[in-house]
């Protein structure tokens, strides 16, 4: 089935601000590279890791409200986590379906957000440029947990005691 509408403006917004091999990202959307959709027609999944794209993540990504799975890894995006993307910024957090995010290998700037409102969640931000603290607070719960991966970035604290994850690797 074919994206909603705002889902395809979301993935437009995307497209240009981002330069790489997206060539059939053109007229059937429902045969896009990396974008599926449920039933209803919403985006569910954008996985473009590896496509040696460049540029910076559009803020309208936020308007993907139905996706689960969100990986850019290995790319070579730049500049910061768009502050609308909801769990990666707080806006992200509001993307209560959201359960894998992965913006590895890239040279993302910035601070990461609290991510609280996720069932059940896999967040790998490895090998970026991200600063700050670790930034999950004692109201973020996250019993769902599953992978957290902030290694090789600039990050700085400690790990606070509402992550409970048997292994984990700053």
């Amino acid at each position: 089935m074919k994206p909603t509408v705002v889902d395809r403006n979301a993935l437009l917004s995307f497209k240009s601000s981002v330069q790489g091999n997206l060539s059939d990202w053109a007229s059937h959307m429902w045969t896009w590279t990396g974008v599926a959709c449920n039933s209803r027609g919403r985006v569910i999944s954008l996985d473009l890791a590896g496509f040696n794209l460049t540029g910076v993540i559009s803020p309208a990504i936020s308007n993907l409200s139905a996706l689960e799975y969100f990986d850019l890894s290995d790319n070579q995006l730049s500049g910061n986590i768009p502050s609308k993307l909801g769990v990666i910024p707080e806006t992200l957090g509001l993307l209560k379906s959201m359960t894998d995010i992965s913006l590895s290998s890239n040279n993302l700037i910035g601070e990461i957000p609290d991510i609280c409102n996720c069932s059940s969640l896999i967040i790998i931000l490895r090998d970026n440029n991200l600063t700050g603290e670790i930034p999950f607070s004692t109201r973020c719960q996250l019993p769902y947990l599953d992978v957290l991966f902030l290694f090789d970035n600039r990050l700085v604290g400690v790990i606070p005691s509402v992550i409970n994850i048997e292994f984990y690797k700053p």
